[in-house]
């Protein structure tokens, strides 16, 4: 076996050919000549604006990610254990990631097409429709992670630990999968919200909340309280719902107070610009 490098082999692969297919099918002649797809001429005052939309968001995503390592760095010094139970979690949410985040492009993609057709009244009963939708997934989840979590349970559990050792594990992992479930109802709001703040150009709000809260609501609480054995290997599952929770208020507060739609006005025009460059 390869191990991370052929995990990093795979992952490269996959990425090389969603770029030759989407390629392929951004020059297809059909797109070039409904969407003027073979007008890609570098253009710098419509590249600034998307840098501008843009740049945060990556920017988010990036100090976000080193929250989430640099927690899991403090869980490997903590013990075996924690870092063990924590991880196995984390890839457990990863196998239903893709919801979320489907689901999001999904939301993102419908609400970018009201604001550029001025009918933002609509994002309401988006935001229902989406928050139902990602009731229904969560629904289904429920039974593999909470109802009848075993057979995940030993797809992790080593033959060769002892059964003190297997069977304590086995107890960590049947609570955090409950968590890692709750987690993922929470993570699916955020998602969700953050998608029509994005697509409403508010990506700066969503960079410092999200960066703020990884580091002051997951990091902080992990490294204060689990790296001094004040919490057991369930509690960061624990920690991180409650990052997700405050993050999803944060979200949903912005995006019931209005402010979002301040950048409006930006997204439109950028639009308006790569329309025109097109025509």
């Amino acid at each position: 076996p390869l191990g991370v490098l052929g995990a990093s082999i795979a992952t490269l692969s996959a990425q090389a050919f969603q770029v030759v297919v989407l390629f392929y099918l951004f020059l297809k002649p059909k797109h070039r000549e409904i969407y003027g797809t073979s007008s890609y001429r570098f253009r710098p005052k419509l590249f600034g604006k998307y840098i501008k939309i843009g740049l945060p968001n990556s920017l988010g995503t990036m100090i976000d990610g080193g929250a989430w390592a640099m927690s899991m760095h403090v869980l490997a010094l903590t013990g075996p254990l924690y870092i063990t139970v924590a991880v196995i979690g984390q890839t457990v949410y990863s196998l239903f990631y893709f919801a979320n985040d489907s689901l999001q492009k999904a939301v993102m993609t419908c609400s970018s097409n009201f604001i550029g057709a001025n009918i933002t009244t609509k994002t309401p009963q988006l935001l229902k429709s989406a928050l139902s939708m990602q009731w229904i997934l969560s629904i289904l989840l429920f039974f593999p992670l909470v109802v009848y979590p075993d057979p995940f349970i030993k797809c992790f559990v080593l033959p060769d630990l002892s059964l003190h050792e297997m069977g304590m594990i086995e107890d960590y992992l049947e609570q955090v999968l409950f968590w890692v479930w709750v987690y993922f109802v929470s993570d699916g709001a955020v998602w969700i919200l953050a998608a029509i703040l994005i697509s409403g150009g508010d990506t700066k709000y969503t960079m410092i909340r999200s960066a703020l809260n990884a580091w002051g609501f997951a990091f902080l609480p992990i490294y204060l309280f689990v790296a001094n054995s004040y919490g057991s290997p369930v509690t960061p599952w624990q920690i991180f719902l409650m990052y997700s929770m405050i993050n999803a208020t944060c979200f949903y507060l912005r995006y019931r107070k209005g402010k979002w739609k301040n950048n409006l006005v930006d997204s439109q025009s950028t639009a308006s610009m790569n329309l025109n460059s097109l025509l």
